[in-house]
């Protein structure tokens, strides 16, 4: 597998934004957790408290952590239907075939349309 990677040790990252859920559990009791990242998360007894804990604890992690950006390329995906392109190709019966589909069609469009008209 060919990835390309971007380490945080290469450029200068200034900071990072996360996307947090803050939750009033009690009346005392509040707790954030960054969404997505399920390990990262803190309680405080006010919402400002919480928040503020949720922001050591990152620090803390981050410091500990590497930050690597990877590009992974996404499999070329076949159309199923292309397996069937000209699999008739070489059928002596398929234009007359073509030819019963049109003619039915042709009736099926005749007997609605015949439905529809007012006397």
């Amino acid at each position: 597998m060919n990835l390309s990677t971007v380490s945080s040790k290469d450029s200068q990252l200034s900071s990072l934004t996360y996307t947090v859920a803050v939750e009033q559990k009690t009346k005392t009791k509040w707790t954030a957790k960054v969404l997505g990242w399920t390990e990262c998360s803190a309680e405080g007894n006010t919402r400002s408290e919480a928040l503020e804990n949720l922001e050591q604890h990152l620090v803390e992690q981050l410091a500990k952590a590497e930050i690597v950006q990877m590009e992974i390329p996404l499999p070329k995906l076949e159309n199923p239907l292309l397996a069937l392109a000209g699999k008739y190709k070489d059928d002596p019966d398929f234009d007359d075939v073509v030819a019963a589909i049109q003619d039915y069609r042709a009736e099926v469009d005749a007997a609605t349309n015949g439905d529809n008209e007012v006397s």
